[in-house]
């Protein structure tokens, strides 16, 4: 079981949106998707969104050109080939029947829940909140182990991280937390980069948005762009940490920062007292999509071009 999870507006289920674009777009994998906290056409929308570069509020309100047009066209046969079933088992018996059933007719290599806190099942009203989220917990975590595909479960957090000034979220946050951060084999948290954003809000970072239209349109991107850290908490298998990504708001996009770029000290009285990892932000990475904007941000500088992400 692999837990996302984050403050409000950290983009969890954009960031969902962009996983699932890999794995049936790139990869052509076969998975479900328990969407209980949204409707299954807000989730679409989203990945219209994302895979054609067209802004969702455009979109809505009827406000898209021919060539737009076209674009959501050529994305709608592109989603008919994904192999995603969505559906909304809110009790937890009919979830597990749904998920043994797309392993094993559908051949499903993964399985998503939005959000694990949203399961419920017969008399659990008589349990404290911890104690249903722990046999919820439990049990999803036992049929990922039964039928050998990741469970990725986007949880809720409490309030005490807002409570204590803001504070970066950690795994004992979350929601029913001791079972969750128990059970998990990752978990993942997103917050936002409050410093970036701050200094964004001062200068927009156009140079990340070349592919606007004209200069007010790319001023306008660049002011909607979010700075995100994806802080791995927890990893059985592997090693934990940060890692840097812009979250292109209007397509509910992600894209991999420069992570390697070195944050530089902040310094009162001739001593550090913090580190600004601003920089990190101020590129990002060509990825598996290929890209038609990657061409302009190669050059006005905001694509990273001398080394690639992976290698050595």
């Amino acid at each position: 079981m692999n837990i996302i999870s984050g403050r409000p507006s950290a983009g969890k289920t954009a960031f969902v949106n962009n996983l699932l674009h890999f794995w049936c777009d790139g990869l052509g994998l076969a998975g479900g998707l328990n969407s209980l906290d949204m409707k299954r056409e807000a989730m679409w929308a989203r990945s219209f969104s994302e895979l054609s570069r067209v802004s969702l509020p455009k979109a809505t309100f009827g406000m898209t050109s021919k060539a737009e047009m076209q674009k959501l066209r050529e994305t709608a046969g592109r989603l008919k080939k994904w192999q995603l079933d969505m559906h909304v088992c809110r009790d937890l018996e009919e979830f597990r029947s749904w998920v043994n059933l797309g392993v094993m007719k559908r051949k499903w290599k993964f399985c998503v829940v939005d959000f694990i806190q949203l399961l419920s099942f017969r008399e659990c009203y008589k349990m404290s909140v911890d104690d249903r989220t722990g046999h919820i917990s439990g049990v999803v975590k036992a049929l990922g182990n039964d039928l050998g595909i990741p469970m990725i479960v986007l949880s809720q957090l409490n309030r005490d991280c807002e409570r204590e000034g803001g504070r970066p979220p950690k795994p004992s946050d979350l929601r029913g937390g001791g079972s969750l951060e128990q059970d998990a084999g990752t978990v993942l948290m997103l917050r936002r980069d409050e410093k970036c954003e701050e200094a964004w809000r001062n200068y927009p970072p156009k140079h990340l948005t070349p592919f606007g239209s004209n200069e007010q349109a790319q001023t306008y991107l660049a002011k909607r762009l979010r700075a995100v850290v994806a802080a791995l908490e927890k990893n059985q298998d592997g090693p934990t940490g940060d890692v840097p990504f812009v979250f292109y708001k209007n397509y509910f996009m992600f894209r991999l920062a420069d992570y390697l770029c070195e944050a530089t000290p902040i310094e009162k009285a001739g001593k550090v007292v913090g580190w600004d990892s601003t920089g990190q932000f101020s590129r990002v990475h060509p990825d598996w999509r290929e890209l038609h904007e990657d061409a302009a941000l190669r050059k006005s500088g905001g694509l990273v071009t001398e080394y690639q992400d992976g290698a050595d």
